[in-house]
């Protein structure tokens, strides 16, 4: 949906409408809600550190942390550092690995890691945060709660407002609250009418089914009834 997004969609409306600002509205799905690949997501990270990318698949982007004191801190996920192994010869070389830090060490550099919390060791994630303050009930509901992680967009946010747009979702109700259900439907029953039932037949037609529903004044009722 990203690359339709990037290389169709607005770059259509840009040369349709130059210097002009569109609004792309998304049904309220989960599909619509997935972050990129190098996005501030926690549910991705490891308490502990790992070698990256033998057991991530993820390359969390750098961010600016905001400690305790209010201060500001440019901070990257990742660290290298040499690594003794021996080869089929017996004989100890050193390698260079990179290591992505874990929340633990995320959260020490910024002075924000609560090892013993509670009279209770901070664990990665938790059944429950009663008793507690908000989002000190374990690592991972902190992280969550930091300024840098909660201010993180979808990837189809990002996609529009990175090309200058706005970025909308439909409330989470029926299908039918997005118009283009309505004009989806108007396709379908034009298909209907018109084709044999072959794939052949509706391979060739299916850009005048398209066209046919894409009547400006039907679309401006979908909506207004929408």
């Amino acid at each position: 949906m990203v690359k339709q997004l990037e290389e169709n969609a607005i770059g259509l409306f840009d040369s349709l409408h130059p210097g002009c600002t569109a609004v792309f509205l998304f049904d309220n799905s989960s599909n619509h809600g997935a972050y990129s690949d190098d996005a501030l997501v926690v549910s991705r990270m490891t308490l502990n550190e790992k070698p990256w990318p033998l057991t991530m698949q993820y390359q969390f982007r750098d961010t600016v942390a905001v400690k305790t004191n209010k201060e500001e801190m440019n901070q990257t996920f990742y660290y290298d550092k040499d690594v003794e192994w021996i080869d089929k010869n017996g004989c100890t070389k050193t390698r260079r690995v990179r290591y992505f830090k874990g929340i633990k060490k995320i959260l020490q550099e910024r002075d924000q890691w609560y090892h013993d919390l509670d009279g209770k060791p901070w664990k990665l994630i938790c059944g429950s945060n009663q008793g507690l303050a908000p989002f000190m009930c374990c690592a991972k509901h902190f992280l969550e709660s930091r300024s840098d992680f909660k201010s993180q967009k979808t990837a189809l946010q990002e996609t529009v407002e990175n090309a200058g747009h706005i970025f909308e979702l439909y409330p989470k109700y029926h299908c039918e609250c997005n118009w283009i259900e309505m004009y989806w439907g108007s396709a379908k029953r034009e298909a209907r009418l018109r084709c044999d039932y072959t794939f052949k037949l509706l391979e060739k037609n299916v850009d005048a089914y398209l066209d046919k529903a894409a009547n400006l004044r039907f679309i401006r009722r979908y909506f207004r009834r929408s």
